[in-house]
């Protein structure tokens, strides 16, 4: 008798940019993103939604492309604002959060160091995501204000 195996589904990759609700919403509308893919994250009395922080998900129903993704980012990044970018990694069956790492901003130099104790590699490889995120963004900053 033999026996069937299957196949390993390998968990899910999310991306997550998180930045004030107001932003979030123009970026997509000079995307075309569909607005329902902003997600805030706490409830507010509608005359402070605007002030909310506001995340968006890729890959998702609503954000199905990766190059309207980065134009949102463009788009966010061209106007210096604070914002946070993160991966998530979920479970493929049960759609649990696997692990999460926020990739931009840089970690300060308390908690590398502290992480750097408790798992090297995985200091190292967040070193490395930071840094391709920050030239990343500051090529988009660099075309957009005209330059090479």
């Amino acid at each position: 008798m033999t026996q069937t195996t299957m196949p390993t589904v390998a968990p899910r990759t999310v991306w997550r940019v998180t930045v004030g609700f107001t932003y979030l919403r123009e970026a997509c509308r000079k995307t075309g993103i569909d607005p329902n893919a902003v997600v805030v994250e706490q409830i507010q009395p509608r005359h402070k939604a605007d002030a909310a922080e506001a995340y968006l998900e890729f890959p998702t129903y609503f954000c199905d492309t990766r190059h309207k993704f980065v134009l949102l980012l463009a788009q966010l990044v061209r106007r210096n604002l604070p914002l946070e970018v993160s991966l998530r990694q979920i479970a493929p069956k049960t759609e649990e959060l696997i692990s999460f790492a926020r990739i931009y901003p840089r970690m300060d130099d308390e908690i590398r160091r502290l992480l750097m104790q408790i798992d090297p590699q995985m200091a190292h490889t967040m070193a490395d995501l930071n840094a391709r995120i920050e030239t990343v963004f500051e090529r988009l900053r660099r075309k957009l204000a005209g330059g090479v």
